[in-house]
């Protein structure tokens, strides 16, 4: 994403918003969880013998995320309250289902879920960030859409209608 600055929102394209969305989820994946783990002692663990260090098993790093990745997920949940209901559901459902998954989000398992097909599902996630764009920018809405959509009786453009599921 190269544009960080708030008041280029209106020229990011979708692919800027999609890789937005899919940061803020890892983003939201790295931070501390909210409930506090209780401690039952003050003690670290220990390994008993000194020929044991280095053969114990040490968990995962957490890698906390920065002040900039923080910034833009608060960005993207902002965004995100501008959204229909059901163009938000999807977006953090793309999102989240890609985090830690190298091969992008997991079309098969959301339209199972969603109960529809992973075409419908792309194709509602593609305009959901589109409309997304309509909503930042309503002047890119008109000149998308002139000829190709239909209006209402004052001839303003209207975007087509989110799906929804149950």
């Amino acid at each position: 994403m190269k544009m960080t600055k708030l008041e280029d929102l209106h020229r990011w394209t979708v692919t800027d918003f999609d890789e937005l969305f899919l940061e803020a989820a890892q983003t939201e994946r790295n931070l501390p969880s909210a409930t506090r783990k209780q401690k039952m002692s003050s003690w670290p663990d220990y390994v008993q013998s000194w020929n044991a260090y280095g053969w114990t098993e040490a968990g995962p790093v957490r890698v906390a995320p920065s002040a900039a990745e923080i910034d833009r997920l608060d960005l993207a949940m902002d965004l995100g309250l501008r959204m229909p209901t059901e163009d938000r559901q999807i977006v953090w459902a793309v999102a989240h289902s890609a985090v830690g998954n190298g091969r992008g989000p997991k079309w098969t398992k959301l339209s199972k879920m969603l109960g529809c097909s992973r075409h419908t599902v792309k194709a509602d996630y593609a305009a959901a960030l589109i409309r997304l764009t309509w909503i930042i920018d309503p002047k890119r809405a008109r000149v998308v859409s002139e000829g190709t959509r239909p209006t209402n009786r004052s001839g303003q453009f209207l975007p087509p209608r989110p799906r929804k599921y149950d």
